[in-house]
């Protein structure tokens, strides 16, 4: 597996381990990208010492949840109900129109999960649409991921978006707000960003994206 940190990427050992010295970070955010094959990019964010900065990060493994065609409305739904719907319309990372199959990958990292710290992107550090910096309290994150049939990275067409229905984890149901922002993973920068919003429609939360990384409630 390799790690990056700044400007240095270096290989763990064989038991996950891995130790940079000198990293080249910000004075107060540093920010360190995980990649393994077969597995959902890894990071996590931290404010650095002088001294020794440990970090655990657990990786999920990426496997396809289904298989979904270009030019027909899809739904790709998990055991607990959370899911996607799609309008069919897809585009590579070039921006061109793609027709054919689509393999779509999907995780639910709900905020009862024990591991939810090691498990999540960054941490709960975010700017809002105006530009503020924030605190975030979690609902649960979905990360999704498109394929086409070669394995190139696909998105949502420009103009197009899908809706989102994640499930809401049963000790925060009696108190989730009616409306709650929805943030996207930055992965280059290692923040979360403001974009959209998600209603609460029993007991679930449902909202629309224009495109997928990692989606924070």
């Amino acid at each position: 597996m390799s790690v990056k940190i700044g400007t240095n990427t270096v290989q763990t050992d064989a038991n996950g381990v891995f130790i940079i010295n000198g990293a080249d970070v910000y004075e107060n955010f540093a920010y360190i990208i995980t990649k393994k094959s077969g597995y959902i990019d890894g990071s996590r964010a931290l404010i650095p010492t002088d001294g020794k900065n440990k970090v655990k990060i657990m990786m999920i493994t990426n496997v396809p949840v289904q298989t979904v065609q270009s030019g027909t409305t899809s739904e790709v739904t998990l055991p607990n109900g959370t899911k996607v719907n799609f309008d069919g319309a897809f585009q590579d990372e070039n921006g061109n129109a793609y027709s054919g199959t689509v393999q779509v990958f999907m995780y639910h990292l709900e905020s009862s999960n024990g591991n939810l710290s090691s498990l999540m992107p960054g941490m709960l550090y975010a700017q809002d649409k105006d530009g503020n910096e924030k605190i975030l309290e979690t609902y649960g994150m979905m990360n999704v991921e498109l394929k086409g049939a070669s394995g190139q990275k696909l998105q949502i067409a420009n103009g197009h978006t899908a809706q989102i229905t994640m499930d809401i984890d049963d000790a925060q149901l009696s108190n989730a707000p009616t409306t709650i922002p929805l943030w996207h993973f930055d992965e280059v920068n290692g923040y979360w960003k403001e974009e959209g919003s998600a209603q609460k429609v029993g007991s679930n939360y449902v909202g629309r994206v224009s495109h997928f990384f990692m989606v924070e409630l």
